[in-house]
């Protein structure tokens, strides 16, 4: 009878980590068809704003947008 309980125990053992895997690949789905669901459309961008010079000793002299 020991033996036919082991076999259960493995069964158990192996039926909780086949469902914790799955439980992990839909929570993964699930958070990848959240973030491409919020994603921002990609085309043209507008902005508006005045480019400033760069701090006068900045070793880079490219404008910032500010």
């Amino acid at each position: 009878m020991e033996h036919s309980t082991n076999s259960w125990q493995a069964i158990a053992k192996r039926i909780a980590l086949t469902s914790a895997l799955a439980l992990a690949l839909m929570l993964t789905a699930l958070l990848v068809a959240t973030a491409s669901a919020f994603a921002q459309p990609q085309g043209p961008v507008t902005a508006t704003g005045v480019l400033e010079r760069a701090a006068l000793h900045s070793p880079d002299p490219t404008p910032v947008y500010g």
